[in-house]
């Protein structure tokens, strides 16, 4: 909404609300009101007391003409959009439309030739598509063909090999079942930890499976007759040579994979560091875990619904009436490399991002965000159970919503609780400050 002019769910509201009593409202047109930060915009005087057209006329003539132009106008800031890898992204989206249009008496420019389409249909053109005007060139020798092939299929036959290196080996069916039966048995945790290892491994599977199909082809160009690839490895193999991350591995993380943008290096990064969180927790068990990574699991939601239902166990057991209950977050201002064990009640959840904002370190709260600032993660979160009575209702309090990623804002994960002495919650919806799970 910030962004857009589009309403799509209830933090849209939150602000576009925000926005109206900002501006249209009785106190906004008063004499001496005036907006607030850089932008320090009231209204002409001649509107006020005796009111003369001519007046009018001139004083508005006189303000600057994109004055309110700035993002200070809805009480925001520069913001950066695309973060780290970016930039090279959005400048060859810029170029590609840019050779798309034909020149023109105010637009000349010289288009370079037409890559080949993502999808090839051969292991042998998927090799040469960095440069497939070579093929179509009269002056290129078929030599000069044949080394330019032999080395970018030596180049991804390198590639295979490495990310091959990089995949997590995985636990065994047996120890995965003797663990959980050590932890107490098909507990809702345990069953949410078999489910997240079953899709992870499941996704580990089939990159690994690609991968050693395309490493075969590869190394048997010469010795085999036709393409052995089915068209799904070959789009893989496409991405490969390209250096993307392919749209099908994208798929297989779920709803918080990354951009099609980043590098492959951090999509192994992402599914060593999902992998590692998982045979930890399948390691020492729910009651020594000290911190949960959220953007690591499939199905968070999941997680904090199962911390529901333990808190609805606990008091029953206690004997205390039924009575609903929401989530509390606090922030602790603790990195996670501190926390040892976990809490008394509730869990620690940490590596949460939030954009339009920044984290205080000294004072450990929410303050403005320095303008053109990428995401900024915040300190360890802690999660607690309350009955709703209890969280009674502040008019100061920001609802933050913390989504999956900021392409994918339609259900929240969660809120966050966020206040701050003399700052409106309002200022924070027109801030656009949102909390996502991934950097991105």
């Amino acid at each position: 909404m910030v962004y857009g002019n589009k309403i799509f769910d209830a933090n849209d509201l939150v602000i576009f609300k925000s926005m109206i009593e900002y501006w249209i409202s009785p106190v906004a047109i008063k004499r001496d009101y005036h907006t607030g930060g850089k932008l320090k915009y009231c209204l002409p005087s001649a509107f006020y007391g005796s009111v003369k057209p001519s007046t009018v006329v001139s004083e508005v003539s006189e303000l600057p003409q994109f004055g309110l132009d700035v993002p200070e106008f809805l009480g925001m800031h520069p913001s950066p959009e695309l973060v780290t890898t970016g930039d090279q992204y959005l400048l060859t989206s810029l170029n590609r439309i840019l050779d798309r249009i034909p020149v023109t008496s105010n637009i000349v420019h010289h288009p370079y030739p037409s890559q080949l389409p993502y999808h090839t249909h051969s292991i042998i053109s998927l090799v040469s598509s960095r440069h497939p005007h070579l093929l179509e060139a009269g002056f290129f020798a078929s030599s000069s063909v044949a080394v330019l092939q032999n080395r970018k299929t030596q180049d991804l036959f390198e590639i295979c090999h490495t990310l091959l290196q990089k995949l997590p080996r995985g636990y065994h069916k047996d120890y995965i079942i003797e663990r959980i039966e050590k932890t107490g048995g098909k507990t809702p945790f345990n069953v949410f930890i078999l489910k997240e290892m079953e899709q992870l491994y499941r996704a580990i599977g089939e990159v690994k499976r690609s991968l050693n199909a395309i490493k075969a082809a590869v190394d048997n160009i010469g010795e085999i007759i036709g393409d052995q690839l089915s068209e799904n490895d070959i789009a893989v193999a496409s991405g490969l040579i390209n250096s993307c991350i392919p749209p099908l591995w994208l798929k297989l993380i779920g709803p918080t994979s990354m951009p099609g943008y980043a590098s492959l290096a951090n999509y192994m990064y992402d599914v060593a560091q999902r992998a590692s969180q998982l045979e930890r927790i399948l390691a020492i068990g729910k009651e020594r875990f000290p911190a949960y990574w959220l953007g690591g699991f499939y199905n968070p939601s999941a997680l904090l619904s199962i911390l529901h239902l333990d808190q609805y166990r606990i008091r029953n057991a206690k004997g205390v009436p039924f009575e609903p209950l929401v989530l509390k977050t606090e922030f602790t201002g603790r990195d996670k490399d501190h926390i040892r064990d976990p809490p008394p009640e509730g869990i620690f959840v940490h590596s949460v991002c939030i954009w339009g904002a920044a984290w205080d370190k000294s004072t450990l709260e929410i303050i403005d965000s320095p303008p053109s600032k990428p995401p900024i993660t915040l300190p360890v979160v802690h999660l607690t159970c309350v009955p709703a009575v209890d969280k009674v209702a502040n008019e100061d309090c920001y609802a933050c919503p913390i989504y999956h990623t900021r392409s994918l804002r339609r259900d929240p994960v969660l809120f966050l609780d966020v206040t701050k002495d003399k700052v409106s919650p309002s200022m924070w919806a027109r801030r656009g400050f949102i909390a996502t799970l991934k950097p991105y």
